[in-house]
């Protein structure tokens, strides 16, 4: 992947950071999917998500988009753990 590629990628994830789909865990970018598609994110495991606000979500559709780049860790910060 290239340089600009990358930028590119983790801009857009900066653009939808405070979305409720998305959460931030031990500096990698999680994204919890509607579970209606026939393939599901992490081959449909089941997690538990603790929102650092007090929301907590259980979900089997959750997709992960990699560790997030030192870079853009000081805009992309953590934003819940697993339970």
């Amino acid at each position: 992947m290239t340089e600009e590629y990358l930028k590119q990628f983790w801009s857009e994830k900066i653009s939808r950071r405070n979305n409720r789909e998305v959460a931030i865990i031990n500096h990698n970018h999680y994204i919890i999917g509607d579970s209606k598609g026939a393939t599901k994110g992490m081959s449909g495991a089941k997690h538990k998500i603790h929102f650092f606000d007090g929301w907590t979500v259980e979900t089997d559709d959750l997709w992960h988009q990699g560790e997030i780049p030192e870079e853009f860790r000081g805009v992309l910060e953590d934003n819940a753990k697993f339970e």
